[in-house]
Parts: structure tokens; sequence; C-alpha cells
């Protein structure tokens, strides 16, 4: 009697994943652990209150599942005050990724005066958008830990971030301008990394060769060279759980991918068969302005992880 109910719900997962793209999964009483969702590149949105940040954060609401956000500057615009409310309100975090991508990649080694110059114009804009929506999230905000990510990832700590920098900063003629708010700099949390990834940054207008099912199975499951959450639950040279398992697996996605609303919904069911509880950023044990974690951290093997199941 056990094997066929057994059977039959096998059968009924299996059959519910082929017709929605699902990745059939089946687990009995998963130990939790924790994962951090986060956002980069966005918002996207119009001023009408559509676009595809505001589909993201649909999403995320159904499940109440709370993430961070990395914005850039250069996105923002008037009507984001409202967004930006939205988020805080729902239980998600903002981070600051500069004003733009281009100049501001490890490859181009940017000073740590340009680094901070792109930090603070972004930040003064967020503030700005966040104080003209309403007190409820000026007081969110200001009670969030401040977060910081570097376009394209980095596997050191920020150069304007480092504490070793702070005075050189402070007496910087090209920084004058934001010399009443160079303490914004003081105590930020750098996730220039992630464990995670969805890849190279995408368009709504670039996704030839890829789909929903692609995306959610390369966050949940991983591919050829490419990890996912599950390379995280159990690594091989010891077959226990790695050390972010733990400490929190950080997973790396684009809000401005029209892909990402729609493999949402299956990647959170799948992290969520597999034991994953979900937070926003800060992690418990990270440190504001040390390297917290770098791009594409490989697992790292835990004698006193969890064996895996």
């Amino acid at each position: 009697m056990m094997q066929r109910r057994t059977f039959l719900k096998l059968s009924a997962v299996t059959t519910g994943a082929l017709l929605t793209g699902a990745i059939p999964v089946l687990a009995a009483d998963p130990t939790p652990f924790p994962v951090y969702l986060t956002f980069d590149g966005g918002p996207s949105s119009k001023a009408d209150g559509t676009g595809l940040t505001f589909d993201v954060l649909k999403v995320l609401k159904k499940y109440k599942v709370p993430a961070t956000f990395f914005v850039s500057g250069h996105n923002l615009h008037d009507w984001d005050s409202a967004l930006f409310s939205q988020m805080l309100s729902e239980g998600h975090a903002i981070g600051n990724r500069l004003w733009q991508e281009s100049g501001n990649l490890a490859s181009d080694q940017s000073t740590p005066s340009q680094l901070a110059e792109q930090y603070l114009k972004t930040e003064k804009k967020i503030r700005a958008l966040i104080q003209s929506s309403n007190q409820d999230a000026a007081a969110a905000y200001t009670a969030q830990a401040k977060l910081y990510r570097r376009p394209g990832g980095d596997n050191a700590i920020g150069s304007f971030l480092d504490p070793t920098n702070y005075d050189t900063l402070t007496h910087e003629p090209f920084l004058k301008s934001y010399v009443d708010v160079i303490d914004w700099l003081k105590t930020v949390y750098d996730y220039s990394g992630w464990g995670v990834t969805a890849g190279d940054e995408v368009t709504s207008k670039t996704t030839k060769g890829r789909s929903s099912f692609s995306l959610s199975r390369r966050i949940v499951s991983g591919g050829k060279d490419v990890a996912g959450v599950a390379a995280f639950l159990c690594v091989a040279s010891n077959h226990k759980r790695a050390l972010q398992a733990s400490q929190g697996v950080i997973v790396q996605m684009y809000d401005g991918d029209k892909l990402t609303p729609q493999a949402l919904s299956q990647i959170i069911l799948q992290l969520r068969v597999k034991g994953a509880e979900f937070h926003v950023l800060p992690r418990t044990d990270d440190k504001a302005n040390t390297l917290t974690i770098g791009a594409d951290d490989p697992p790292t093997a835990d004698d006193n992880g969890i064996a895996c199941t």
C-alpha cells in the first residue's frame, strides 16, 4: 500500500512537471538552509507602474519571498519613488550598483575616488526618491543595512570601501561635492560576489536560445561548469553540505531580463522543496567594509556540514 501511495505521488509530481515545464523534485523533510535572492541592473519600470521589476515583485509577493534589489543610478526615474516604497513595504532590501556599468568593471581598474563618486551619486538619488515617497519608506531605508554590488562582480572589497582608504577620500578634491555625505562609505556591505548566477546580463531583446525552464534549471541544478544551488547542498569531496549552506547561498539574477519573472515561480518552489528559507541581505555573519564573498565563489567543503541526503 505504501509503495502504491509513493508511486501515485511520484506520478502526480511528474505529470504536473510535464504540464508546467517544472523540474520534478520530491524530497521529505529537507533541512532548512538560507538563500538570498538578488536582482541586478534595474529597475526596469515604466511611469504607469508596469515593467519587468514590477513583474518580479508580483511573483515574490505571491510566494511571500523577500529579496534584495541592486539598482543602477542611470536607470532611476522620478516614478521609481513608488517602486522603492513598494519594495520596502513588502520587506525587500535595496542595494547600490553604482551609477553605470561602463567604466566600473573590475577590469577597468577604476580608482577609489571614481568608484566612491559613482556610489555616492547613486546613493543620493536612491535616498531622494525614497524621501519623496513617504515617511514609512524613508524610515525603512534608514534602518536597512546599506548594500553595494559592483557591476560585473569582483573578488575583492571595493577599494572605496576599504577603511585604509577613507582618510584619503575625505581630502580628495574630486569628491568635494560629496564631503557632507562621505561618512556614507563607513558602513556598507560589499556583495560584489555570489555563489549562483543567471549568467551574463541579458535584455528582453537578447533571449535567443534561452527559456524560463533553462534559467530555472541553471539556478537550481546548475549545468556544465556552472554551479546551481544544488552544488552547495552536496560537495563531492566529502558528501556533505557546503559551508555556504549554513552561511547562506547568494543567488544573482537580473530583473531586466524578461525570463526572470517567468522562471521565478519555479525557482522559488524548487528551492523550497530542497529546504530554502529566503532572506534579504546582509547575511548574519557578514561585516560591513570587509570582503564578504567573491564573484562565482564555488562551494566550500565543510567537514562539519550536514551529510548529503
